[in-house]
């Protein structure tokens, strides 16, 4: 279980450098570190190779999903609740400044094969489970006791953010113009 307290050890230079980015943030006066679970959900500049997002539309478009290091665990937060992860850190300063807080909910700290089971109780695809190891081996499991205990708790449902997924993507093939003929 990772808590704002669990050493840190990054495994690509984005970490590396995003870590060290909230370092020298958290010397400035008034400062707080929001660190974000993996945020999906339609957004206007969404991003396609989020986990959610990308298992969606493969899941709508391609009906066929596989999953390399299907038991690594992820943990994900609606677009939406993100934003009130920041206006809480707005409203709450004297409680927040100068402090780390992971923003999320520990409901969905859920493996790859769980996240695509979730996503077939809504679409009808087919889940393959390979053998081939993943490249990207992050795994982890994330606590949000923190700000939980200030009030936080995400308004939108892991089964809500896949809805609104299945939407976009059941009408809109976001790569379509780049598709060789």
């Amino acid at each position: 279980m990772c808590t704002e307290e669990s050493p840190i050890t990054p495994t690509s230079l984005y970490a590396a450098t995003k870590y060290e980015a909230e370092q020298r943030c958290l010397e400035r006066e008034n400062s707080v570190a929001l660190r974000f679970a993996t945020i999906f959900g339609v957004a206007p500049r969404m991003r396609w190779d989020l986990l959610p997002n990308e298992f969606v539309m493969r899941a709508v478009q391609e009906r066929v999903l596989v999953l390399f290091d299907s038991r690594s665990v992820r943990t994900f937060l609606h677009i939406e609740d993100a934003v009130l992860g920041y206006l809480m850190a707005l409203d709450q300063p004297g409680r927040m400044v100068g402090r780390v807080f992971n923003v999320g909910c520990e409901a969905m700290n859920l493996s790859k094969l769980q996240l695509a089971r979730k996503i077939r109780e809504q679409v009808e695809f087919s889940i393959v489970d390979s053998d081939v190891p993943d490249l990207d081996v992050r795994s982890f499991v994330v606590n949000f006791d923190r700000i939980t205990a200030l009030g936080f708790k995400p308004r939108k449902s892991l089964e809500e953010g896949i809805a609104e997924l299945v939407k976009l993507f059941r009408f809109h093939r976001p790569f379509q113009a780049y598709r060789v003929v």
